[in-house]
């Protein structure tokens, strides 16, 4: 199959899995929004695109597996989900927000829109190459709390203040050295926080 349409499923209130088909290199707009009782979503490898709110307010989602050989997350996708965990493959160069456009051989830089409303975040991974999160990166809830405990930390991230506000963070897994960690911005913003130093997959 080698395409869906825009919104094809979306508020599917019964819909409960769904398998990316073989050959769809592209997840429409809205694709599967709004489908309210699916719990798990797999992005296979042949899939290249992952289109406007593909996902957003799929409010019982909880698991996403993003294959590697997906290379664009567009605006939204996870806008309003349960999403705890969430790993950026490294063959992704470009997460979109609403005035993007164009793309990179790698990415380096988060957009404030990448993980809107992704209150139950518990755990992200974040891939190498990456220097920028903006400040208003979207993981506090509505009471200014954030669910996020333990983060993977690439060492092109040298300033990670967009994650001070995540009191209940615990871990940092740092793919650096300690002298690395100390040569970055964020070393005096996670007091508290378990920092483990030269962390391998």
């Amino acid at each position: 199959m080698q395409s869906i349409g825009n919104s094809a499923f979306q508020n599917c209130a019964t819909l409960e899995s769904f398998d990316i088909p073989e050959g769809l290199t592209v997840i429409s707009n809205f694709m599967l929004a709004g489908c309210t009782s699916l719990t798990q979503i797999t992005i296979p490898e042949w899939v290249e695109r992952v289109n406007l709110c593909a996902f957003a307010g799929c409010t019982s989602l909880t698991s996403v597996e993003i294959s590697e050989g997906v290379q664009v997350i567009e605006a939204y996708c996870f806008q309003n989900t349960a999403v705890r965990e969430l790993t950026f493959p490294s063959t992704v160069t470009k997460i979109a927000d609403m005035t993007s456009r164009g793309s990179m051989d790698k990415l380096e830089k988060l957009n404030s829109y990448t993980l809107g409303e992704c209150y139950a975040l518990e755990e992200l991974v974040l891939p190498e190459g990456l220097k920028t999160v903006p400040g208003q990166f979207y993981l506090l809830n509505k009471d200014d709390h954030s669910m996020l405990r333990r983060i993977v930390w690439p060492v092109s991230l040298l300033d990670g203040s967009a994650f001070a506000k995540c009191t209940d963070l615990e871990e940092i897994a740092y793919r650096g050295s300690e002298l690395q960690w100390e040569l970055t911005l964020s070393k005096d913003l996670f007091e508290g926080v378990n920092v483990i130093f030269d962390y391998e997959d």
